[in-house]
């Protein structure tokens, strides 16, 4: 194993990919594994690594995903926030709330995203990387669309949550997304705390696209929470 972990860059998560493959494929060896990874180095170019060895384990992980995973994990090289959950992940994907934890927990077991709080999900930012590239092989109307479906549940998620801070803004949100329980202003002020990085992230995301109407809706809406809650600057 330790040409493989040289290989791998000693990256403990592209290592742990490629225990899990010895352990998945039980007539691979560790010298077959090793092999492929340095034959590797050459052909591989699918991401911008200093050793495509690493970008080779990713791939391989992801080779092992079914179709419904491997769409997801795709689809999580677009989101430009520093997490997701899986409301978030579920207006991304076009599916519902509980698919969307499935296929999450299943990449997970891949190693292909960790779970830095329960319920929140994080990539390495080589696999990032990794995930964005792959996104560039569907069609431009099938990722524009995920990347919309995004932005729409962050205008309605935040006006949601939103509306316990601004009083003004008291009406019910009609949502066409599964939103987190937001019924209080306890729920909403965790939820705006939580997802304050993501927040930003659609913003710029949204200003760079010119879409300029979403971008306004989020900024009203978390406006009474960054004011109430001492983020003056962000």
């Amino acid at each position: 194993m330790s040409e493989i972990n040289a290989l791998c860059g000693y990256l403990p998560l592209a290592i742990a990919m490629m225990a899990r493959q010895l352990r998945h494929h039980p007539a691979w060896t560790a010298e077959g594994l090793a092999s492929y990874l340095a034959a590797a180095r050459d052909r591989l170019q699918l991401m911008h690594a200093e050793n495509l060895s690493v970008a080779a384990a990713f791939d391989m992980s992801y080779q092992d995903l079914t179709e419904d995973q491997q769409r997801m994990f795709r689809r999580l090289g677009l989101n430009p926030g520093t997490d997701i959950d899986p409301f978030a992940a579920a207006a991304l994907d076009g599916t519902t709330r509980a698919a969307a934890r499935l296929l999450l927990d299943e990449l997970f077991d891949h190693h292909l995203v960790t779970e830095h709080e329960i319920g929140r999900y994080r990539t390495h930012d080589l696999i990032q990387e990794h995930a964005r590239a792959l996104a560039e092989t569907e069609g431009e109307a099938e990722r524009e669309a995920a990347v919309e479906r995004l932005m729409e549940y962050y205008v309605q998620a935040t006006e949601t949550a939103g509306r316990h801070f601004n009083r003004s803004r008291v009406r019910s949100v009609r949502s066409s997304f599964e939103l987190p329980a937001l019924e209080t202003v306890e729920d909403a002020a965790a939820w705006m705390e939580s997802e304050r990085g993501n927040v930003h992230a659609m913003v710029d995301l949204a200003a760079q696209r010119g879409w300029s109407d979403p971008a306004l809706a989020i900024v009203t809406s978390v406006s009474g929470f960054l004011s109430t809650h001492g983020h003056w600057t962000n």
